[in-house]
């Protein structure tokens, strides 16, 4: 991809395909048809849409990140009880469907609107709420699923380097965040920031390499990466940190993404 409008031109080429001829991701617009009928408006957010983008059709991500507009919390409880539901922790809902999890809360609950005033409840905003730029991506519906607007902060120019960065620092949940990063990237084939390198080695420091796998445990009901290979990571980032003083650095490449298995996370 060779720039920014290029990268953008993907997204939404290969969203509007997707949503247009479902076939097996016909529980999600389904869904995201019957939420905008409500009059709703679903927002696709983060990982979901960066997957598509750049995996394509060949790995559906299981997890679907929607963002709601005019609905509260209670609106979807009532919507789905009493079928399989559960508050996650940042206050938003977790659905099960078939093969499909969604993570539904309302825009205003986005974890950062809540701490940070200087950051409006706004769509335009959404993007720059998440930690990994190469997640700071919102993508707004019309009607039966069609696609009106595309906001990204940093996100296409991420996309454009195959390099991940941070991008709103602040979270509840360091560790996890450090962990998510190196997941990330090796599912990707990306190379890190200098910046998402020192979070992790600063992580591994003030949290321990136990905190991070039990982030892991917690957040995918699996451990991917464990204390051996943490320590690796660290030892490796903080040499070409301190030695290199590079900007991007490639994850080791003894992490292979097919033998961790990481497409269906």
């Amino acid at each position: 991809m060779a720039n920014k409008r290029s990268v953008k031109s993907v997204v939404r080429e290969k969203l509007s395909r997707l949503l247009a001829r479902p076939g097996g991701m016909s529980t999600p617009v389904s869904m995201l048809n019957d939420w905008q009928e409500r009059g709703w408006r679903p927002i696709l957010f983060g990982g979901f849409v960066r997957d598509i983008a750049i995996l394509g059709r060949r790995y559906y991500p299981r997890d679907v990140d929607v963002v709601l507009i005019n609905a509260s919390t209670e609106d979807i409880m009532r919507e789905f009880h009493p079928q399989s539901y559960h508050l996650n922790r940042f206050g938003g809902l977790r659905l099960d469907f078939h093969r499909w999890a969604f993570d539904v809360w309302p825009l205003e609950k986005t974890w950062a609107f809540t701490v940070d005033t200087s950051l409006a409840p706004i769509v335009e905003n959404l993007p720059k709420t998440t930690f990994l730029d190469v997640e700071a991506v919102a993508v707004t519906l019309r009607e039966q699923g069609k696609i009106e607007r595309i906001y990204a902060h940093g996100f296409f120019e991420a996309v454009d380097r195959g390099c991940i960065g941070i991008g709103y620092r602040e979270n509840p949940f360091p560790a996890l965040c450090a962990i998510r990063a190196m997941i990330i990237a090796c599912k990707l084939r990306y190379k890190v920031s200098s910046g998402v390198a020192r979070y992790f080695v600063q992580a591994v420091r003030e949290h321990g390499a136990s905190e991070l796998v039990n982030a892991q445990d917690i957040h995918y009901k699996r451990v991917l990466f464990r204390k051996p290979d943490i320590s690796i990571l660290r030892t490796h980032f903080t040499k070409a940190l301190d030695e290199d003083g590079a900007e991007e650095i490639s994850l080791p490449d003894i992490y292979d993404p097919v033998q961790l298995n990481l497409w269906h996370d």
